[in-house]
């Protein structure tokens, strides 16, 4: 099992790095749920990618990036979910589309 962090789980990424979806898969099996019972926060296309070669709505985080909009735009071009580059907004984006 993943180790805890925040009241959750994470997962190191084993031998298979992103954009393949190993992790992502990984965790799901360890924790025995589906993608749908997930949320993934990622600020990589690469990251990003691997999430949602999961299964898993993907949030893109821009808060580190120089071009915040330019890479919002990659990441959604891509697949994500949303966007943001403040935590404070992700409570928000997950009751948003925790019903979807």
């Amino acid at each position: 099992m993943g180790q805890p962090f925040f009241g959750t789980a994470f997962f190191e990424a084993g031998d298979v790095q992103k954009p393949k979806p190993d992790v992502y898969l990984r965790a799901m099996e360890q924790l025995n749920i589906s993608p749908q019972n997930c949320f993934a926060v990622e600020d990589s296309i690469t990251g990003a990618s691997a999430a949602i070669s999961a299964g898993i709505t993907t949030f893109g985080f821009v808060g580190f990036a120089d071009k915040p909009q330019d890479i919002a735009a990659t990441l959604i071009e891509k697949g994500v979910t949303a966007c943001f580059s403040d935590w404070a907004e992700l409570p928000a984006l997950l009751v948003a589309f925790s019903s979807k």
